[in-house]
């Protein structure tokens, strides 16, 4: 939310030591869908992202929002099948979209009344060095646990999100 917020960026405004507010690029799209039927919220949306050069792939909404997106569009729904990797797999929706097609997810963690359109490409977990590692600072890499047969590791990790065209990406606030 961070990278994409509902608000533009005020002048003056830091953000990872950039100000923002200069130029659109910058900051995400924005729909305000108040009133407006769902679907329509993510065509709006799309067409935004498409028009400043975008090619938005995902909609992520909350699972209530979802379920309204799907009664929506009724008998028009398209399922498709995500996998994130060989065990785990979502269930969603395929809309068309000006450039394509966007797969329509529901997140549980996602805030109800919001949905976010994104470029997944323009996304990327950054960090120096290996994003999880042990963390041994002091030279040690395990501890031995002094009342019981065995070890402590400590991993950890200092990582960020980051997005490298947040212009293509974008978010709206439904009712």
């Amino acid at each position: 939310a961070a990278w994409i917020p509902t608000t533009a960026p005020s002048a003056g405004e830091d953000f990872w030591g950039v100000d923002r507010s200069v130029d659109g690029r910058l900051y995400e799209q924005y729909v305000d869908g108040h009133g407006l039927p769902i679907e329509e919220v993510v065509e709006d949306l799309d067409a935004i992202i498409c028009r400043e050069g975008g090619v938005p792939d995902y909609c992520l909404m909350n699972s209530m929002d979802f379920k309204a997106f799907k009664k929506a569009l009724g008998s028009r729904v398209v399922l498709v099948n995500v996998k994130a990797n060989a065990n785990v797999s979502f269930q969603g929706i395929e809309i068309a979209s000006q450039k394509g097609t966007i797969k329509v997810l529901p997140d549980q963690n996602c805030p109800q009344g919001l949905i976010y359109m994104i470029q997944l490409d323009t996304w990327k977990l950054g960090s120096l060095g290996k994003a999880v590692r042990c963390i041994d600072l002091d030279g040690l890499s395990m501890l031995r646990i002094n009342n019981a047969d065995g070890v402590e590791i400590h991993y950890g990790s200092y990582s960020q999100v980051v997005c490298n065209a947040p212009g293509y990406n974008g978010v709206a606030q439904i009712a």
